[in-house]
């Protein structure tokens, strides 16, 4: 009987343990998705529509002006609150340094915003995190321009 209680009581602390760990694998907080990879824009939007190269067509669908070297860039998020913007693959100019824009970045508002705020500069841009996941990363800002019209600008990032 003495064998089967501690037998009984190694089996328990083994399931309780794998539990918990499998419990964080499964649901990892924000910081943690933030942080898990590089990220790459995949698309850019504005809301409501404008003309933004000024030929008199007013468009939502950003991504079109884009330059494809600047589409492959990526940025990483480090667990120590440091985030780092770098060239792809293609760089635009080939005497670009690799790490175009470097600082350090913060969650607020009950982990639905991003902070960053470059190395070079003591002005902080917030974005409104929309969708955060395992591959996805959407983040939106809004922007009020003369007129009083705001403008909300969506951009999405994969891994």
């Amino acid at each position: 009987m003495k064998n089967y209680l501690r037998l009984l009581t190694v089996a328990c602390v083994f399931i309780f343990t794998a539990c918990d760990n499998d419990d964080e694998d499964v649901n990892p907080n924000r910081t943690q998705l933030l942080t898990s990879g590089s990220w790459k824009i995949t698309s850019s939007t504005v809301n409501p529509a404008l003309d933004f190269n000024g030929d008199g067509t007013i468009e939502t669908d950003l991504t079109q002006f884009i330059k494809a070297c600047t589409l492959d860039d990526i940025t990483i998020y480090r667990s120590d609150k440091t985030y780092s913007e770098e060239e792809g693959a293609t760089k635009c100019d080939p005497a670009d340094p690799q790490v175009f824009r470097s600082g350090t970045w913060a969650l607020g508002n009950n982990d639905t915003e991003l902070t960053t705020t470059a190395s070079n500069t003591s002005s902080a841009t917030t974005y409104k995190i929309t969708e955060i996941s395992s591959n996805t990363l959407v983040l939106s800002q809004s922007v009020a321009d003369s007129t009083g019209t705001t403008y909300t600008f969506t951009s999405t990032y994969k891994h």
